[in-house]
């Protein structure tokens, strides 16, 4: 399969702004693009943790930030590539209070092979917390005795550990993961958040996320983990609109995680609410700072108590409570 590979230049906080932007005419996986400054100074904070780096493809990352977006090379693709160019359009002509950069989009084809695989040299296995390590499929690493080993091969979907976002939830839960416990992931991705809860202890979980492949790369990465199918279900579709995906997620839970960004939390606030046990946490992340006064605001006004605020790299983790 042939694909067209959209690179948009963007500043840090466009970034945000436009992966909502993209959800809002339904286009959810996208793919960070960091400068180099960016990746140096992950490596950096993370020194202990990396075994291997290629300083050749280093040298090589781009030289701005920004999106990266991936089409089937045919008539819908073409067409989600029209509208991406509408959008754009519309953004330029606004003032949203900081820069978005240069907005320049750069199209190219490429190989599913070439895409999916360019990346994985910089991926190798680290540590998050106190208890877990993230490993990527594909490495021998040794970890550490008495860690919990999360394997993961995220393929096309956002999800890898890596990010601040990412890490910031599974830090969370893994203070917060109670044994028998019900989990929702809103927004799953590549399941690393609700595989992480059931190594954490969890009875049963639920992701949830609107990116059709989702379903084989979360029973992929469930196999890898040794976790069986009567203990997670995962669900495809709009949480925001579709009403019989709403009417699936019937059960009570004691933790939902989101991790997405801040327009589609805010809109999915009240739903998380709703099929929160009382008592029940709501673990939020994907907002930067600009945003997170808008999203704890929404929190506290649906009637939520929040736990803990918590930021890294600029993002910030909201926790809060069911009363």
């Amino acid at each position: 399969m042939n694909w067209l590979e959209i690179t948009i230049e963007t500043s840090l906080l466009g970034r945000e702004l436009l992966l909502g932007a993209f959800n809002s005419i339904g286009i959810e996986q996208c793919q960070w693009l960091e400068d180099a400054d960016e990746i140096k100074r992950d490596l950096e904070e993370n020194a202990g943790a990396w075994d291997y780096v290629n300083e050749k493809k280093l040298n090589q990352a781009a030289e701005a930030t920004g999106i990266r977006l991936f089409f089937r090379d045919d008539a819908i693709g073409k067409q989600q590539l029209n509208d991406v160019f509408a959008l754009l359009a519309d953004l330029r002509k606004q003032d949203f209070g900081f820069p978005l950069g240069s907005l320049k989009v750069a199209i190219q084809n490429s190989e599913e092979d070439d895409w999916a695989q360019a990346w994985k040299q910089f991926y190798h296995p680290f540590p998050i917390g106190e208890k877990l390590w993230i490993k990527p499929a594909w490495e021998e690493s040794k970890i550490p005795k008495g860690k919990i080993v999360l394997e993961i091969n995220p393929g096309m979907i956002f999800g890898t550990g890596n990010h601040a976002t990412t890490q910031l939830c599974l830090e969370k839960l893994e203070k917060n993961v109670r044994s028998g416990d019900m989990v929702l992931d809103i927004g799953c991705g590549s399941g690393i958040l609700w595989i992480a809860s059931l190594l954490l202890g969890a009875k049963k979980a639920v992701g949830v996320d609107i990116d059709p492949h989702t379903i084989e790369i979360n029973q992929n990465n469930a196999q890898l983990n040794g976790i069986l199918e009567k203990d997670y279900t995962i669900l495809v579709g709009n949480i925001l609109k579709d009403d019989a995906l709403k009417a699936q997620i019937t059960k009570a839970y004691d933790l939902v995680v989101a991790n997405i960004v801040a327009d589609v939390i805010i809109e999915m606030l009240p739903i998380a609410k709703e099929v929160l046990k009382p008592g029940g946490l709501l673990i939020a992340s994907g907002i930067i700072d600009l945003r997170e006064q808008e999203v704890r605001q929404k929190i506290e006004k649906i009637g939520m108590q929040i736990e803990e605020i918590k930021t890294k790299d600029g993002w910030y983790m909201l926790a809060a409570k069911k009363v």
